[in-house]
């Protein structure tokens, strides 16, 4: 039996980790040649111990073009999970934009929000730590560093976390 139906979007700049996150999570087969996506939903099951839980997932843009798409699509959520690329800085250092854009929201903003960033085993990240803690920190997000294709348990783990947090406000 499914309670209500939650809303999460996932916000971050293109080539992040969104789409590829919620594939894990869905069981989707992984594009090699990713396709950018325009605000795609997915339904998901959530379960937690003998209960089921319905969250629809919103994949939004994250092409710079379209950010006002997310003031709109973050009104109406009840979670959000931000992501950055752990190696490349500039898509870190965006998610203060992503922040204005959620205080911009036209009926406010107050939804838990999860960080997540995305891990590549050939990759060394460039994003320090400190770097990440002191944002987490100063936004009052927990941090989940994964491979969005790889880690589906921690894929779970996150989205299980931000559940339990727009549990608590609704």
């Amino acid at each position: 039996m499914f309670q209500r139906t939650l809303t999460i979007t996932c916000c971050g700049d293109g080539e992040t980790g969104k789409t590829a996150f919620i594939k894990t999570l869905l069981h989707q087969k992984h594009d090699q040649f990713h396709i950018s996506t325009l605000d795609e939903e997915y339904l998901y099951d959530l379960i937690m111990g003998s209960k089921t839980y319905k969250l629809k997932i919103l994949d939004s843009p994250g092409n710079q073009e379209y950010r006002g798409m997310i003031e709109y699509d973050v009104k109406d959520s009840d979670g959000i999970i931000l992501f950055f690329d752990t190696t490349i800085g500039p898509s870190f250092a965006d998610l203060e934009e992503y922040y204005e854009c959620f205080d911009r929201a036209v009926m406010g903003f107050d939804a838990p929000v999860i960080l997540v960033g995305n891990l590549h085993e050939d990759k060394q990240p460039s994003v320090k730590k400190e770097m990440i803690d002191e944002f987490c920190k100063k936004h009052s997000c927990e941090y989940f560093p994964l491979n969005c294709v790889k880690d589906e348990q921690k894929c779970i783990e996150a989205i299980t976390e931000l559940y339990k947090k727009m549990d608590k406000l609704n």
